[in-house]
């Protein structure tokens, strides 16, 4: 994956996409980024890819500012920070504790010894089933089942209802 150029052709949800572009990003102190316009014939989203030891692959779609409740432009530009919570298709995103680019709709939560995941109204949306989670980032969560030494890992999406990238 981090041969990714223009014109490169993969298939994700049921379609096949194409890079279109290529943005580089230069966050200062020699750290760099890179983020792949793509394009499916039907959807343009963004491929992010960041490998720090550990793969994650991110497919983000951009939003029209209109169609966020709040008046986030407006907070950006005049009060020169992000929002602690947008409205957004009828959902409620917070903004993520340590990571000012990421929101968040739900937390991770400890029951019983097993983890899962609650809204922000106290709901349980995913049961309590993991013995190691992580928060979710771009829609997917690393969770782990058993330990380190004897268990297995992958991501889920918020449904529960597939895992991706099974590793042992």
């Amino acid at each position: 994956m981090h041969s990714v150029e223009s014109n490169l052709i993969f298939d994700y949800d049921m379609k096949s996409w194409v890079v279109k572009e290529v943005y580089e990003y230069d966050w200062g102190d020699n750290n760099f980024s890179k983020e792949y316009k793509v394009d499916s014939g039907d959807d343009v989203a963004f491929l992010g890819i960041e490998d720090d030891g550990e793969l994650t692959i991110t497919l983000a779609k951009s939003i029209k500012l209109r169609k966020i409740e709040e008046n986030v432009f407006k907070q950006i530009t005049e009060e020169k920070k992000a929002p602690d919570k947008i409205h957004y298709d009828s959902k409620v995103f917070y903004l993520h504790a340590y990571s000012a680019g990421y929101f968040r709709d739900c937390v991770k939560e400890s029951k019983d010894g097993k983890w899962g995941f609650i809204d922000t109204d106290g709901k349980v949306i995913i049961t309590f089933q993991y013995d190691i989670p992580s928060d979710f980032e771009g829609g997917l969560a690393k969770v782990r089942v058993g330990s380190y030494k004897n268990g297995t890992s992958g991501y889920i999406d918020k449904t529960c209802k597939y895992y991706l990238v099974f590793l042992t």
